[in-house]
C-alpha cells in the first residue's frame, strides 16, 4: 500500500488511482515554450526537469509518480483506476519519495480481466497522507565495511 512506501522500497506493486496530474516545477514549466515533439520519444534534459507527476492514492495515502515516458504520460490519466507493477521508490533531493517505473515495471489502466482486487472508490481515497510530502534525512553510517554493507 501507498501509506507503507519508505525510502528503500523496491518491487512495489499497487492497485490505486490517480487524482491529479500537475508538473513537479510549476514555476520552470510556466516560462518555458512546452514543444509536442511526439516523434522524439527522448526525454532531454530541460523536459526531465519539468516533467509531470502524477499524484496517485488509495485508501492508506497519496504519493506521486514521475511520468518519465510518453507512454506512462497516455496511460496516467486523472480519475483512472491502475494497476503499478514492479516500481520502485527513488529520493529526490535525496529527502523526498518519488515512486518511479523504469523498464522492467508496468502500468496499466485496472480492468476485471485481470482478477485483481478492486480498485479504491474516490470517496475512500486517503488524501490527507501524503507520502511524498515526509521528508527524511539521510543519515551517514560510518561503521559499514570495505563492502558497502552494515553489520549483519
Amino acid at each position: 500500500t501507498i501509506g507503507e512506501l519508505h525510502p528503500e522500497a523496491r518491487t512495489i506493486n499497487l492497485i490505486c488511482r490517480c487524482i491529479k496530474i500537475e508538473d513537479e516545477f510549476p514555476k520552470k514549466a510556466e516560462s518555458q515554450k512546452e514543444t509536442d515533439d511526439s516523434e522524439n520519444k527522448q526525454v532531454t534534459p530541460a523536459q526531465r526537469r519539468n516533467r509531470p507527476v502524477a499524484r496517485l492514492a488509495d485508501a492508506t495515502g497519496t504519493v506521486l509518480l514521475a511520468l518519465t515516458t510518453e507512454e506512462l504520460r497516455n496511460v496516467v490519466q486523472e480519475g483512472e483506476a491502475l494497476i503499478v507493477r514492479n516500481a520502485h521508490v527513488r529520493m529526490k533531493k535525496r529527502t523526498f519519495i518519488r515512486l518511479h517505473i523504469d523498464r522492467w515495471g508496468l502500468t496499466e489502466r485496472w480492468s476485471e480481466k485481470w482478477g485483481y482486487s478492486t480498485p479504491p472508490k474516490p470517496e475512500d481515497l486517503k488524501i490527507d497522507h501524503d507520502v511524498s510530502a515526509i521528508e527524511y534525512v539521510p543519515v551517514e553510517d560510518d561503521d559499514e565495511d570495505e563492502e558497502g554493507f552494515g553489520d549483519a
